[in-house]
C-alpha cells in the first residue's frame, strides 16, 4: 500500500512540475498497474435507450416497451428490463410474466447472432407449460436486437437444454420459429404499453422517467 502511495505521489508531482521543469508527464497507460489494476476501467457514459421486452397475454405474448437511461449492453440490458416484469399498468391490463423474482441473470454474450444466456437455477421449473412460457419471453426479447438470432440457454454456468412447443428436447441454440405459438396476437402492432426502463443490477434499482 505505502508503494502504491508513493508511486501515485510521484505521479502527481510530475504532473504539478511539468510547466516549470520540462518533465515529460507520465501517461496512464505507462503507470504501473497497481495505480490502475487490471478490470479498473471507465464506466460506460448512461445513453437514451428505447427497448422492446415481452410479457405474457393469456398463453400469447405481448410485446411492451421500455424507456428510459442505461449504460448497459443491449443484450444485458433488454433481459435485466424483461426480468424486472410488467409495471403496475400493465399488471392491471391483465398482464404477466414467467420469470418470477427468484430468476436472475448471471451473463450474457453474443456470439456469430447466438446469445449465450446464463441464468441461476431458479430459471430451471418442473412444469413444461411453464418453461415454455420462460423460453419463448426471453427467445423473442432477445431476438428484437438486430445482432441476434437465436438463442442458447445455460444455468448456473452449465448448459440447460430446453423445451420447444412441439415438447421437442432441443440442445441446439433455438430462435422465433419453435416457438410461434406464442407469438403476439397482432404480430404487425407496436407495443401495448410503454413504461419506464426499470432494471435491477447487483440490488441497485436503475430507473427512468420516459
Amino acid at each position: 500500500m505505502r508503494r502504491l502511495w508513493m508511486t501515485v505521489a510521484v505521479a502527481l508531482c510530475l504532473a504539478a512540475s511539468c510547466a516549470d521543469s520540462g518533465v515529460h508527464v507520465v501517461s496512464r497507460a505507462d503507470l504501473p498497474s497497481e495505480v490502475y489494476p487490471e478490470g479498473a476501467r471507465t464506466p460506460r457514459p448512461s445513453e437514451a435507450a428505447r427497448v422492446t421486452v415481452y410479457m405474457l397475454d393469456g398463453n400469447r405474448l405481448a410485446p411492451v416497451s421500455r424507456v428510459g437511461r442505461s449504460n448497459l449492453p443491449l443484450p444485458e440490458l433488454v433481459l435485466r428490463a424483461l426480468l424486472s416484469g410488467p409495471t403496475q399498468d400493465e399488471l392491471a391490463k391483465g398482464l404477466a410474466t414467467a420469470l418470477p423474482p427468484p430468476v436472475e441473470l448471471a451473463g450474457v454474450s453474443v456470439t456469430d447472432g447466438v446469445a449465450n444466456v446464463d441464468f441461476n437455477s431458479a430459471f430451471e421449473t418442473p412444469t413444461k407449460d411453464e418453461l415454455l412460457r420462460r423460453v419463448a419471453q426471453v427467445v423473442y426479447t432477445l431476438s428484437e436486437l438486430d445482432s441476434i438470432d437465436a438463442v442458447a440457454f445455460f444455468t448456473d454456468g452449465h448448459r440447460y437444454t430446453v423445451l420447444d412447443q412441439n415438447n421437442d428436447t432441443v440442445s441446439d441454440p433455438v430462435a422465433q420459429g419453435r416457438y410461434s405459438r406464442f407469438s403476439p396476437r397482432n404480430a404487425l402492432g407496436g407495443p401495448v404499453s410503454t413504461g419506464p426502463l426499470r432494471i435491477d443490477v447487483g440490488g441497485d434499482e436503475e430507473a427512468a422517467v420516459p
